[in-house]
């Protein structure tokens, strides 16, 4: 299989895995049979293995096959516009990432503030632990789709693609010099109020760091020491209270309310509902109506 024009996940068969794309961004979670693949790359991917492969081979850009053991949490970085062959003898189960050059180029400009750059190949066996605990993630929420898995994997391919550029490309970092500390008083201020404003709206980690004038990677950090919580449990959180706050002290019907806070559909705001306090929006709704109902019939007594 070999086609420069197609996007990449329609180079991967579909018996393969679950297939995800996203502004940017595409997500493949694969469990294939023993194969070989071949094709040019219209994206930079990052293949990140949750099974070991013994004697996996791969070509990059030449006919010259590397051979070798490709342990759990090996990570492979093809560049966009890279001829490649892989082959593996016995099932494999991966995550693969892969991201277009503009949206690479625009993370590094946010995160560098440099967009030059060109990523380092990897030699098969090359060990990444950070790159495994994303990949794991990633595969988490694809399997748990109906929990809102959309904002967290924005969340979770930006700093994959991060990390990617930070420790395996030529780009020239700078030197970070704000504090390591939380969000300043006026910053949060600020990222709060966004944040707020625009509950019923797509909020991506890149929007946020954005508001906050501060790189995403350096945004999450700064977060989590602010609040607890990273961008995405805390989003969700308020969308969930905002969303309990409509239904008792409204009558907007539940989809409405769903839409309303941020909830692609009344069933993913059900599911993450019950998930986090094991009730759901109609129960919420059924409550009040039969508190209310019960105190019209004492004063009627």
């Amino acid at each position: 299989m070999n086609d420069k024009n197609k996007l990449l996940i329609d180079l991967i068969p579909d018996e393969w895995g679950s297939k995800l794309e996203r502004d940017g961004f595409a997500v493949v979670n694969t469990h294939a049979p023993p194969a070989d693949i071949q094709f040019t790359s219209p994206m930079h991917v990052a293949l990140v293995m949750l099974s070991a492969q013994p004697d996996r081979q791969v070509a990059l850009n030449s006919d010259r096959r590397q051979t070798g053991l490709a342990p759990v949490g090996s990570l492979e970085l093809f560049p966009r516009g890279s001829d490649l062959f892989a082959l593996w003898p016995t099932e494999k189960q991966s995550v693969l990432i892969a991201f277009t050059d503009d949206h690479l180029k625009q993370l590094a400009g946010e995160e560098f503030d440099n967009d030059t750059f060109s990523l380092r190949p990897l030699s098969i066996g090359s060990i990444d632990r950070d790159a495994l605990e994303f990949a794991k993630r990633i595969k988490r929420e694809i399997e748990n789709s109906e929990l809102g898995h959309v904002d967290s994997l924005n969340a979770l391919a930006t700093l994959l693609g991060v990390h990617m550029l930070r420790n395996y490309s030529t780009i020239q970092t700078r030197t970070e010099l704000r504090s390591q500390g939380g969000l300043t008083p006026n910053t949060w201020r600020r990222v709060h109020d966004f944040i707020r404003g625009n509950l019923s709206e797509k909020l991506t980690l890149v929007e946020m760091a954005r508001e906050a004038r501060l790189s995403p990677s350096y945004f999450s950090r700064a977060f989590l020491k602010t609040t607890g919580q990273s961008p995405h449990q805390f989003v969700i959180a308020l969308r969930l209270a905002q969303a309990k706050h409509m239904i008792t002290e409204t009558n907007e019907p539940l989809e409405a309310i769903a839409r309303a806070t941020g909830f692609s559909k009344h069933s993913h705001l059900t599911a993450l509902m019950r998930r986090k306090w094991n009730v759901t929006p109609s129960d919420l709704r059924r409550d009040r109506d039969d508190i209310a109902a019960s105190g019209e019939s004492e004063g009627d007594a």
